[in-house]
């Protein structure tokens, strides 16, 4: 708070936040108590934007930048898959990397659809990769999964995801995502969770799936944020 108070200088505290939390985003974010294991063989998904999954996992491979139709298509087909992100990170350091245990068909209708389920508002156009891998992975590299914080919400830009804490006494538990669901009061999303980053041993690979999603085709609904504090369903 130090820190944001000495560099705030209104009326934007979006901005401040943005320029304080980079420099030392390790002291901030992942701070949760860790969550219950999970057994070995059950699934977690992480959502990346395909020209990130390009830009920091899949470099260097021979993808002219921005012609993502192609990677979509290579990755659909397995051309590309978890094999290649062998001896590479799978999250960028000091970033927490998001996490649902939600396997559910519904939000996979369209690209559009899983965007807002997951919140992120921030993303209007292009494709979404989902990644799907076990437990087990994390618990092979000795990464926890961590409960998440406002502080982790706001480590790719304050302005980027729209964060609702969990309301119930106890834990450490699962969030949730908040889902846009049209905009206005938006609706209660899917668990979600975070973990640090690690390195992807040689011949693991191949447990981590890709499925592409998109184009998304419309931006995301605008959040009343007035409605949505109010929503006690969130």
């Amino acid at each position: 708070m130090r820190d944001v108070i000495a560099a705030h200088a209104g009326p934007d505290a979006v901005q401040t936040i943005d320029s304080v939390l980079p420099a030392k985003r390790r002291y901030y974010t992942l701070a949760g108590k860790a969550l219950p294991m999970l057994e070995d063989t059950r699934d977690v998904y992480r959502f990346i934007r395909l020209d990130h999954l390009l830009k920091f996992h899949l470099s260097p491979l021979p993808i002219v930048p921005d012609n993502y139709a192609v990677l979509a298509t290579q990755i659909e087909n397995g051309a590309v898959n978890g094999t290649n992100l062998e001896a590479k990170r799978f999250g960028r350091t000091d970033h927490p990397i998001w996490c649902t245990l939600s396997g559910d068909p519904a939000w996979r209708a369209s690209a559009d659809r899983a965007r807002d389920r997951f919140g992120l508002k921030h993303i209007d156009t292009g494709f979404l990769v989902e990644m799907v891998y076990p437990a087990g992975l994390l618990r092979s590299v000795g990464v926890q999964l961590l409960p998440p914080t406002i502080l982790d919400s706001w480590a790719n830009g304050a302005s980027n995801r729209i964060f609702a804490k969990r309301r119930g006494s106890g834990g450490p538990d699962w969030g949730y995502t908040v889902d846009l669901n049209g905009g206005g009061g938006c609706g209660r999303g899917s668990t979600e969770a975070v973990h640090a980053d690690f390195l992807i041993p040689a011949g693991q690979g191949h447990r981590i799936g890709m499925r592409v999603h998109g184009p998304i085709v419309n931006s995301a609904p605008s959040a009343n944020f007035g409605s949505l504090l109010l929503n006690t369903a969130i």
